[in-house]
């Protein structure tokens, strides 16, 4: 399996998750960050796959102090707009 068709099913996968995080408390208005361990967790998915998805772009992170980090709200932007 080629790793587009990979990335393809993830995607699908992190589109139906999406849910999951507009429904979270943690997201309402609040301008929180998140690390790689703490996305994996939120979406369901490995590390290597949060990972993958930065490396190809999909996923904008931060470096702060030599740690990579999510804005909640970016992730929740982002996967919304892969539902379109």
């Amino acid at each position: 399996m080629s790793s587009d068709i990979i990335l393809h099913q993830i995607l699908d996968e992190l589109i139906q998750t999406n849910k999951l995080l507009q429904e979270s408390n943690s997201v309402n208005n609040i301008n929180q960050w998140v690390d790689t361990y703490d996305l994996a967790n939120k979406l369901h998915i490995s590390k290597q796959t949060i990972y993958r998805l930065r490396k190809k772009g999909v996923l904008k992170s931060s470096k702060i102090k030599g740690k990579i980090f999510f804005n909640l709200i970016e992730v929740q932007k982002t996967l919304s707009a892969l539902q379109s």
